[in-house]
């Protein structure tokens, strides 16, 4: 779910700034979308030692 909520954040913040709704540098984006990908990374990982069911479903 991490990975599926993250791809469609980025998905999101890539259109909106191609289109020229995001009134930021390239810099901050990129800035940004790291940061994004790192604290999923975290959640990702916080999900996996509370042992909870591999298949994403519970």
């Amino acid at each position: 779910m991490v990975a599926v909520g993250a791809v469609g954040a980025l998905t999101s913040l890539f259109m909106r700034y191609l289109e020229g709704d995001l009134a930021v540098s390239r810099d901050t984006l990129v800035r940004h979308c790291v940061a994004l990908v790192e604290d999923a990374g975290r959640a990702a990982c916080l999900q996996g030692d509370q042992g909870g069911d591999p298949s994403g479903r519970g």
